[in-house]
């Protein structure tokens, strides 16, 4: 581990990601035993796209992991990505004709990537938050931008659903309104760095 982890709820984040690796690998091989495969690989980052929601526990880790390997320089250059995401999140997430249930895939074409997204690799990938462990897919890798997440399995939602609701009771356990704790990660990350 490249972090320190002393914080009790930095470390019920670290227990539950572990746990969902452990229910993502368990739907996968069963669904890989049905012949189908998750196709999500190092380098694919279409859904890189979406907008990813996090809890400030998730939050914490991300800053504590980042703050022990950028520089003041790399640190600087996060911060204005970061804050560039948030004011086109300001402005386009609001808008529910397009981010609205049934959306086309063209807001994807015009969705700026996670600023924590380097060279197509995730600068925070062992510590990612919930939303971006879970979203996997099934679709080839060149026709996965066109998928908008419609073939995300829901073998993997349904294999961690039980981990996130516990999740949920702990962060509540700690006197935190879990609903109005969740925000987008770079809001979140913005805060701690």
């Amino acid at each position: 581990m490249y972090y320190d982890v002393n914080d009790d709820l930095l470390q019920a984040a670290v227990i539950y990601h572990a746990g969902l690796d452990e229910a993502i690998a368990c739907a996968a091989g069963a669904l890989s035993d049905a012949g189908i495969g998750l196709t999500c690989a190092r380098g694919c980052s279409w859904c890189c796209r979406l907008p990813v929601r996090a809890t400030p526990p998730e939050a914490m880790l991300a800053a504590a992991y980042l703050s022990g390997r950028l520089s003041t320089g790399e640190t600087a250059a996060l911060k204005m990505r970061v804050e560039a995401w948030l004011d086109w999140s300001r402005r386009e997430l609001s808008r529910p004709e397009v981010w609205g249930f049934g959306r086309p895939a063209a807001p994807f074409y015009e969705t700026p990537t996670c600023p924590f997204l380097t060279d197509d690799l995730c600068s925070i990938y062992p510590v990612r938050p919930m939303g971006c462990r879970v979203h996997s897919s099934t679709a080839q890798p060149e026709t996965c931008q066109s998928s908008t997440g419609a073939d995300l399995p829901p073998e993997v939602l349904e294999a961690v659903k039980p981990l996130c609701m516990e999740y949920r009771r702990g962060i509540e356990a700690q006197g935190i309104s879990f609903d109005k704790a969740v925000d987008y990660l770079p809001a979140l990350v913005l805060r701690l760095l």
